[in-house]
């Protein structure tokens, strides 16, 4: 059995004073140069800014001033950051937080001096010299399947929208070897859709269960037939549908419209279970009841709220939801840039160590990282963590 090695990556931000005491002779004096590559300007120049000043705060935890940051503008566009890594790599930089969207890691395996830790959630066709830290599918999918098992709930079907990462999403299940009763592809024209909820949920068969009952009801004069036709009269459909869960591959309004068209179809929470990837802990869900008791995977809710506070203290706004990765992503650099810069690309990519950070604890394993999450619920406007 391996022994795993966990790191602390939070404690080691803000204790770090009190371990270089220990420990300073064992670090080399040359400066720590960490690289940013992100979009700065442009439609996503706010990711960008929040990741940078995530970034930022994360520095003013250590105390340390050989701490060098060199932040470069890729606008998101996959030409300009194949420029700005190769000016990083020219300035003596070998690691570099970023970039954040998957398109832009197509041409970075050619500059094989640099190691990228990414904050994109896709796992597909990474480059060899690039670690995938966003929270994937494959990570949320493993933990809904535990949140199943615990819920003994067999009978679950995956719904996944016609979009640029269903394949993502299909091979993660795949990976996972567990059996959903069904998988299915749906469209997210939302005439499309509602069609397509009612052909899952056996709408029209289950409509005309409750016409037929109700039509050898209604000629019927005893006592409990008329008791069990007032019942009736007040339900829209008759018979129980063939899931007892739904997980559903979808966000913002789209995910609206899903749960709408199940609600449309007489399928409600009271029925089945509805379980959805991860939000991040987004207040949309509090203005929509349709959304309410919606379950979802995601990191540590407690250090997600505490992040977003002191950020907002330090900047006078709040973060981008995905730039508390790229303080655990500092973290990280931090920690291998001053125990050995020499090999950085081995050790990130080949050590199977555990981590604990901002977002939780997490390990790094074939170029991904497995994010070990919890499962909330959405109840009266608030997040329950069920674990």
């Amino acid at each position: 059995m391996k022994l795993f090695l966990t790191i602390i990556l939070y404690f080691y931000l803000t204790l770090f004073n009190i371990h270089s005491i220990a420990s300073e002779e064992q670090f080399d004096q040359d400066k720590i140069k960490i690289g940013v590559l992100v979009p700065l300007s442009g439609e996503n120049k706010e990711i960008g800014i929040s990741i940078l000043n995530s970034v930022r705060m994360a520095i003013t935890n250590i105390d340390d001033k050989k701490i060098e940051i060199y932040p470069k503008d890729n606008k998101s566009n996959p030409k300009l950051t194949f420029i700005g890594a190769k000016q990083l790599e020219s300035e003596g930089i070998n690691l570099v937080i970023g970039p954040v969207f998957h398109e832009n890691l197509k041409a970075l395996d050619k500059v094989q001096n640099l190691t990228f830790i990414s904050l994109t959630n896709k796992t597909n066709n990474i480059p060899n010299n690039v670690i995938s830290l966003g929270v994937n599918a494959t990570s949320q999918i493993n933990t809904i399947i535990n949140f199943l098992k615990k819920q003994n709930l067999k009978k679950t079907i995956f719904l996944i929208p016609k979009t640029n990462y269903e394949s993502e999403i299909r091979n993660s299940i795949i990976k996972t070897n567990y059996n959903f009763s069904k998988i299915y592809t749906y469209d997210i024209n939302p005439t499309e859709l509602t069609s397509q909820i009612q052909q899952i949920s056996s709408f029209n068969q289950r409509k005309r269960n409750l016409e037929t009952r109700i039509k050898m009801l209604e000629n019927s004069d005893d006592y409990s037939s008329k008791n069990e036709l007032k019942k009736l009269e007040k339900m829209y459909t008759l018979g129980d549908v063939n899931f007892d869960s739904v997980v559903i591959a979808g966000f913002d309004e789209n995910l609206k419209s899903v749960i709408n068209s199940f609600l449309f179809s007489d399928v409600s929470s009271e029925k089945v279970k509805f379980i959805v990837l991860n939000q991040w802990f987004d207040s949309f869900f509090f203005k929509e009841d349709s959304l309410n008791k919606i379950y979802f995977p995601s990191i540590n809710y407690k250090n997600f709220e505490s992040y977003r506070k002191t950020y907002y203290k330090k900047f006078g706004v709040y973060p981008i939801n995905i730039s508390i990765l790229s303080y655990d992503a500092f973290g990280l650099s931090y920690f291998f840039l001053k125990q050995d810069k020499e090999n950085i690309k081995k050790n990130l990519l080949n050590k199977k160590n555990t981590y604990l950070g901002k977002i939780g604890k997490f390990s790094i394993e074939n170029k991904k990282t497995i994010h070990d999450l919890s499962m909330y619920q959405i109840i009266n406007q608030k997040f329950k963590n069920l674990n």
